[in-house]
């Protein structure tokens, strides 16, 4: 049996409910007409299944990650998956107390960051934007859109971007008639903003929602929460006749939805068909409160899934979220799969992150309540195994440049006392041809990785690497001891 494993954003600090009366969203962006600004300013039913561009794409190099069980085989030993934690930044940090965000670099190294301000006493809310190259230091903020009516606006923001035309979407949330209305904004450059949908909304539903760009089918995806009817063990805030779910809505032009029918807390609702539920493997209280996030990952999608569960400690009232959760997908829209349930996404003052990670020094970051959270590159998941174990890759032709792995075998360097068990952990790679065999001069027992924790590790035999075999289908197979290897690329 194989087990995936994602890694967990930590924080060291508490979050001070006090500040929370006004709430902020952030999003980081970049576009060619920004700069010219940042350069004069930056001075100082179906259920998810178990089993089975964007702010980050890897497009340079080959890599290879390891994930799921599809991405590997001839499995031997106990190996499982795991995801990995994000964790708090020691360095870097966010402009501003601000829990949504969204994030694009640009080619020159300059980050735009986009921050939603709501004033709980009145409703009302801005949009401000900075722009950083180092998550150190930061522009003055730059308001490039203020609310301009007197709707009953709600404090839920998402934010995405076209790949191919640059173009920016906004999606907040007023009170409607029938429910939660949803409103667009357009821009084609981070400063002008113009509303898609001004008498009407595009549809109502519940409030909770990600949004994001899917480059390859050219559709805006809406993550939307909704309500299925059902009979609540413990009453909540929403009473005790439905629960939250998980449905997707794709546009292409931001205009036409589908589905694009209303939805409200007393009905109507979705199709069953429509909705994607908890399982019978889930406790019988859960529910798919948010999917804030969608991106692509590893050659596929992953997204963040917060779950809750209403509590009989707080009868009628909003009950604690449960835990955040890594989902994955091959289209970021269907057959999502939870393969690490086991595995928490965030620390527990996380409960959800609002942008696509923006790929910074050899990091994964996302901004958060004036904090910047983190995970090595290419470790959100991996594939682990205490005791002795092994498995080979899918096979592949082999790069014009030399292969690197990013894996974990360290050693622990406590002092001992009469046993070597801390210095356990090894990896052995060996190279193999299409009939199986080994090849000459690339066996395991010539390349053995002892003590290592790194992103870049030099796969190599005796001082020999792969470029001399650039051309040729091959398969890595490793052999590995208390160890977690998360990915082989060249870049």
């Amino acid at each position: 049996m194989v087990i995936y494993r994602g890694n967990r954003l930590r924080s060291r600090r508490k979050i001070d409910p006090h500040r929370l009366s006004r709430s902020a969203c952030v999003f980081v962006a970049a576009s060619v007409t920004w700069l010219g600004w940042a350069a004069t300013t930056l001075q100082g039913e179906g259920s998810a299944s178990k089993e089975s561009a964007v702010p980050f794409v890897r497009k340079a190099g080959y890599v290879q990650f390891f994930m799921q069980p599809e991405d590997v085989r001839d499995v031997r030993g106990k190996p499982r998956f795991i995801a990995n934690r994000i964790h708090e930044s020691e360095t870097l940090k966010a402009p501003s107390q601000s829990p949504f965000t969204f994030a694009f670099p640009d080619p020159s190294g300059v980050f735009r960051v986009f921050t939603y301000t709501h004033q709980a006493q009145d409703g009302k809310w801005e949009i401000a934007q900075y722009a950083t190259t180092d998550f150190s230091e930061y522009s003055r903020p730059r308001v490039v859109l203020r609310q301009q009516d007197d709707r009953r606006w709600l404090a839920m923001t998402s934010m995405t971007r076209r790949t191919d035309t640059g173009e920016f979407l906004l999606l907040r949330w007023a009170r409607g008639s029938n429910g939660h209305a949803a409103y667009f904004f357009r821009s084609q450059d981070g400063v002008t903003w113009k509303p898609v949908n001004t008498d009407e909304p595009a549809y109502t539903d519940q409030d909770s929602n990600g949004i994001a760009w899917q480059p390859e089918q050219k559709r805006y995806v809406v993550l939307q929460t909704t309500y299925q009817p059902w009979k609540r063990l413990y009453p909540d805030n929403m009473g005790n006749s439905v629960r939250r779910v998980l449905t997707i809505r794709t546009s292409q032009d931001a205009y036409q939805w589908e589905p694009g029918n209303s939805v409200g807390i007393q009905g109507p609702y979705h199709p069953a068909d429509r909705l994607i539920v908890p399982d019978l493997e889930d406790p019988p209280e859960l529910e798919f409160y948010r999917m804030t996030v969608a991106f692509p990952y590893g050659g596929r999608y992953v997204g963040l899934m917060l779950n809750y569960a209403s509590s009989p400690s707080t009868p009628g009232k909003h009950g604690p979220h449960l835990s955040t959760e890594w989902w994955v997908s091959p289209d970021g829209i269907s057959h999502w799969s939870r393969p690490y349930r086991e595995f928490e996404a965030s620390p527990r003052e996380v409960r959800d992150l609002h942008h696509a990670p923006v790929v910074f020094r050899n990091k994964l970051l996302w901004l958060f309540f004036g904090k910047i959270y983190e995970l090595p590159i290419d470790r959100l998941a991996g594939v682990f195994s205490k005791a002795n174990a092994a498995f080979s890759t899918n096979a592949f032709s082999v790069p014009a440049r030399p292969l690197f792995l990013n894996a974990q075998a360290a050693w622990s360097h406590a002092p001992r006392v009469g046993t070597d068990m801390q210095e356990q952990a090894y990896i052995m790679a060996e190279l193999l041809d299409e009939r199986g065999r080994a090849i000459p001069g690339f066996e395991k027992e010539k390349s053995l990785l002892q003590d290592v924790d790194g992103v870049r590790l030099p796969l190599r035999w005796q001082g020999r690497d792969t470029v001399t075999l650039a051309g040729e289908k091959v398969v890595l197979r490793f052999y590995f001891r208390d160890a977690t290897i998360h990915a082989v690329n060249t870049d």
